[in-house]
């Protein structure tokens, strides 16, 4: 616990702290202590990772919602004992589903939205039949549900995995076939995390990412945080990573069957922007457009002002307390002269169907900011590759991970690299405020530039952007307790 305290105290820029990696946090005898005081220091705490969430004392229960964790993540591979107890050994399943009727329930009686819940469900041979029962489970819970390829592709696989991948909307039924699909390896992108979340073991040694357990590149406790983060050893991980250094013996990275040698297929050719305006300014003019998500029109005057299309679609549903009648209405007082000569049409109704009413290839360019769920975010690319023209562009607002103030997680970075690898388009542009929450632009992959300046391959320089863009403003470190 002193080691904790030093290590918030001497690094006041800490703002989020992920507590979970190898091991049970909820073994860790201090962890009301580490919450409370983490609390006061107003550093959000989420327990992302995973855990069994098998043995959680009253008291602990009370200060996971008392103290404000953000997002818990928890690892259920059934939806009975049997299929359970087959991976999480020893393990019961009904004590589990009870602590989080428990922990619903603390919530409730204090009024709190978070922790956020999520279940995490493994997918292998032995409980692939309980994935919709599971799914079920977790929605009355109030869950979010997230599916996930087993590890070892020899351990009770998936029957008709391709089947099992089509059915559940996952690129590929096991890791080997994602890597034959993608180039890349499952979950690559952990990668990232020397940059964003640098993982920190219990004894101070700092091991990067959340697989890494052979070698370190310094120590948290004696060396200090800084020190380590701007360390040669790491920073040389860092290069390698972008393509920029050859493999160093030395450098846990170097061994690891995640490493990354040069970045996804759907990701070699992308450049980056400041900001969306920028982005804006890469549209065809005097086009046809859709923007997906309109809000108060705040954007929508800067697609006008800067795109200057031919024909804009503003489609919204207006339906929730926060965007309601009022801001559909603003919308509509707003755009009143473009609306009277045609150059405005507002369409009120869920995206992705108000989407499919047009005629295919009909659209040079949409823009999507919807709800940021992956599920819809996904539909919205799937609807827009039919919608826009063979050369179009599809592009989009939040291309991140999630809201790291807020704790909520967004899907649009997984949907986007999904969609990509699935259909073979990539992402040209990236914008880069220094805020995080990043736009992109998608093209077929190997379609003529006419919609957008030719584009040269992106630089280390550029490609390092994606990964340090957003995190100037708040250093993550991430420990965990080995028990």
């Amino acid at each position: 616990m002193e080691n904790y305290r030093r290590l918030i105290e001497e690094n006041p820029d800490i703002r989020t702290i992920e507590l979970s990696n190898w091991g049970e946090v909820f073994l860790h005898p201090d962890l009301v202590e580490i919450l409370e005081f983490s609390a006061e220091r107003n550093v959000a705490i989420t327990l992302a990772n995973g855990v069994n969430f098998n043995h959680v004392p009253a008291k602990v229960m009370e200060a996971l919602v008392k103290c404000g964790v953000k997002r818990i993540t928890f690892s259920i591979d059934g939806a009975s004992q049997f299929t359970y107890a087959q991976y999480r050994v020893n393990g019961n399943f009904d004590r589990v589903v009870d602590n989080l009727r428990r922990l619903v329930a603390v919530k409730k009686r204090l009024h709190s939205d978070t922790p956020k819940l999520t279940w995490q469900f493994v997918a292998f041979g032995h409980n692939q039949h309980e994935v919709d029962k599971a799914r079920e489970l977790s929605k009355e819970l109030g869950m979010e549900f997230l599916l996930k390829l087993n590890c070892d592709d020899k351990f009770s696989p998936l029957k008709a995995p391709q089947k099992f991948a089509r059915m559940h909307g996952l690129v590929a039924g096991n890791r080997s076939v994602f890597k034959k699909r993608t180039g890349t390896s499952y979950l690559s992108e952990i990668c990232e995390q020397l940059w964003n979340s640098p993982q920190i073991n219990w004894d101070g040694r700092v091991l990067g990412c959340c697989v890494n357990t052979w070698g370190d590149f310094g120590n948290a406790f004696t060396d200090g945080l800084s020190a380590v983060i701007a360390g040669e050893k790491l920073s040389y991980a860092k290069q390698m990573l972008l393509g920029r250094q050859p493999p160093r013996t030395d450098i846990p990275c170097t061994s690891c069957d995640k490493y990354v040698r040069s970045p996804g297929t759907h990701k070699k050719n992308y450049r980056t922007v400041p900001t969306r305006l920028d982005l804006l300014n890469l549209l065809p003019k005097n086009s046809i457009g859709a923007e997906m998500g309109v809000d108060e029109g705040e954007f929508s005057k800067a697609v006008l002002r800067v795109v200057r299309p031919k024909k804009l679609y503003l489609i919204d549903s207006w339906d929730s307390e926060r965007f309601g009648e009022s801001k559909h209405t603003s919308v509509q007082d707003e755009f009143r002269s473009e609306i009277n000569l045609g150059r405005i049409e507002i369409l009120r109704g869920y995206s992705h169907q108000t989407l499919g009413q047009f005629p295919d290839h009909y659209f040079d360019w949409v823009y999507i900011d919807t709800d940021h769920t992956y599920r819809n975010t996904k539909l919205e690319l799937e609807v827009s590759l039919r919608k826009v023209k063979k050369d179009g562009v599809i592009a989009g607002h939040d291309y991140v991970e999630g809201n790291a103030t807020s704790g909520v997680r967004y899907g649009v970075l997984q949907a986007v690299d999904d969609f990509c690898l699935e259909h073979g388009w990539e992402i040209r542009v990236l914008t880069a405020e220094k805020h995080g929450f990043l736009s992109y632009a998608l093209k077929q992959r190997g379609s003529e530039d006419r919609t957008m300046p030719k584009l040269r391959k992106s630089t280390w320089r550029e490609r390092a952007v994606r990964f340090l863009v957003g995190f100037k403003s708040q250093l993550v470190a991430a420990l965990n307790r080995d028990i």
